[in-house]
């Protein structure tokens, strides 16, 4: 639910919408191969995990990458 586009605990400003950072963190997320999870944390509030596998690759060292995770 808190990935759905437009979702947010808060109202909705008069210059325009809220609710699209995590919808684009999931999507983002998912494009490159990995998820987005959101948990409940210990004391309150929620702990949001994102697992980027290309981003786990090993890559030579010193190599840019593109906006992609792929190496030049």
């Amino acid at each position: 639910m808190v990935f759905t586009e437009g979702w947010s605990t808060k109202e909705p400003p008069a210059h325009g919408k809220r609710g699209i950072g995590l919808a684009l963190v999931r999507r983002l997320a998912e494009r490159q191969g990995g998820s987005v999870r959101v948990s409940d944390r210990e004391g309150g509030g929620a702990e949001f995990t994102v697992v980027l596998p290309e981003a786990l690759a090993e890559q030579p060292a010193g190599a840019p990458l593109t906006a992609t995770g792929e190496p030049r």
